[in-house]
């Protein structure tokens, strides 16, 4: 089952931002989980239970009404991605993760396509040092994007930018059309569509290539700082012709905790 799917929608990711800042500062709400994150996390309901602005949390019980808040009216683009997504969404909102914050790793439960309710992300506003990971994988969320992700696995968010990270964000009900959607965006994506040349799809084939030629592992194994040795894989791989960065690196190990050399580079590991 997908734990991250890029959906074939582009939305207009500035008129979208142009909705955003017609709400002041004192519109927005801060987060209710304010054990998982670190700064500033906050957000405007657009849609809620029984269609309460101040409320951003998605009902206890499958029983409570969600409804347009006032704000959706003045919001016609956002009626618009709604208009697009032919399946019932019950929370809207925008969700604001402001420069230097971070969204501790967490799981929020029953919010993948095997429960029937999907959490999908449009972003409008972000920078290239906004971390999004899932599953210890990046995901190289762009603005205008509309992305299924399966937060049902360990996720996290940390913004090292010097501007606002904004998305619009929707849960939705499973219906027969989403799962179409699914299914066919399935069939016509392949991993370099979701992740690009520098995702671990470039890391793999370095491991790959690496374990062929032991000299290469010989003078990673002889770097013993973490933050050398990121630097220095990616430095070989490019070298080499592969493609990926130090947070695929670190993925990587962080997924599979034992990472792809560990037998041979113990020693490494033990100092990073």
């Amino acid at each position: 089952m997908w734990f991250c799917l890029r959906l074939p929608f582009r939305f207009d990711p500035n008129r979208l931002a142009a909705e955003v800042d017609q709400f002041s500062a004192e519109t927005w709400v801060r987060h209710f989980n304010t054990g998982y994150f670190e700064g500033e996390w906050s957000g405007l309901a657009l849609r809620s239970v029984e269609g309460d602005p101040h409320q951003l949390y998605p009902a206890p019980s499958q029983t409570c009404v969600y409804s347009d808040t006032p704000l959706l009216a003045r919001c016609p683009a956002v009626q618009e991605v709604l208009e697009t997504l032919r399946c019932r969404a019950t929370s809207v909102r925008f969700l604001k993760v402001t420069p230097g914050s971070r969204i501790l790793e967490h799981k929020d439960y029953d919010l993948g396509y095997a429960d029937g309710e999907v959490r999908l992300h449009v972003p409008i506003r972000t920078n290239p040092e906004v971390h999004f990971y899932v599953n210890g994988r990046r995901i190289p969320l762009q603005a205008g994007e509309c992305w299924y992700m399966d937060f049902n696995r360990l996720h996290r968010v940390e913004n090292g930018g010097t501007t606002d990270r904004i998305h619009l964000v929707l849960d939705c009900q499973v219906n027969d059309w989403l799962r179409e959607l699914f299914e066919q965006t399935d069939r016509a994506t392949t991993e370099y569509d979701l992740f690009g040349s520098i995702s671990r799809g470039g890391f793999e084939a370095f491991r790959t290539y690496a374990f062929e030629h032991p000299e290469l592992l010989v003078e990673l194994r002889q770097t013993a700082d973490r933050r050398e040795f990121f630097s220095t894989t990616v430095r070989r791989g490019e070298a080499h012709g592969f493609h990926f960065t130090a947070d695929d690196l670190q993925s990587a190990m962080e997924t599979e905790r034992r990472s792809w050399f560990q037998v041979q580079m113990e020693p490494t590991l033990t100092n990073l």
